[in-house]
């Protein structure tokens, strides 16, 4: 349990229950929700990983948290227009992401299976490409195949197959976006020898074939 004072930034990640106990009335700041496809776009720099290993609450200084809230500021302004820009919004929030990893510390107020699911999401995001399968991972944290299935399982509700997977079809998403790749060249660039196999899982994560979602983006 954490009691956050101002000015302060938590950081939650998917992998935590929480529950809020109490708010305080005069309580001011911003809330920023990433969801998972976009998830792979923010951490396309691979310094942006070490999100993953640092406390989740941040006390600031008055020079950090003016820094800060101008940033957040930018962000809502440009999310906010009529025709916001992607690559802005990107770019801004990396830089929110910079500085809170480096104003931060490692969290030491993790279990150990919670320590090594985070650590393995972390190497999927570096490896997913060369890497899907569970021996790669176990060997590069040095524990059994089981014991990784059991600590991501615990901790994601989902094995370590299902994690590369989802991260797999999320980037896929955003290759789609890029009209000048045609469907099966995403699924080589992922390292698929086999487009049909990689569009059955495409559809089973997210309910639409590759071509389905490409023609949906274009429409949109």
């Amino acid at each position: 349990m954490y009691n956050i004072k101002a000015p302060s930034v938590l950081t939650i990640l998917n992998s935590y229950t929480t529950a809020i106990r109490d708010v305080s009335k005069d309580i001011s700041g911003y809330f920023i929700l990433v969801e998972n496809k976009a998830l792979n776009k923010l951490l396309s720099a691979k310094d942006l990983l070490n999100i993953f290993d640092i406390h989740p609450v941040l006390s600031l200084s008055t020079e950090s948290n003016t820094w800060l809230s101008k940033l957040h500021s930018l962000i809502y302004g440009e999310l906010s227009s009529g025709q916001p820009d992607r690559e802005t919004v990107v770019a801004l929030s990396q830089a929110v992401l910079y500085k809170i990893i480096a104003l931060s510390t490692i969290n030491k107020n993790i279990s150990s299976t919670q320590a090594i699911a985070l650590k393995f999401k972390q190497l999927a995001y570096q490896s997913y490409v060369t890497h899907k399968d569970v021996g790669f991972y176990a060997k590069e944290i040095r524990v059994s195949n089981n014991y990784l299935n059991r600590c991501v399982k615990s901790t994601f509700g989902k094995t370590v197959k299902e994690v590369i997977i989802e991260i797999c079809i999320l980037q896929s998403q955003l290759l789609l976006q890029d009209m000048t790749k045609d469907i099966s060249e995403v699924a080589s660039e992922l390292n698929f020898e086999d487009p049909s196999y990689w569009g059955r899982l495409f559809k089973k994560v997210t309910g639409q074939t590759p071509t389905e979602y490409k023609k949906m983006f274009i429409h949109d």
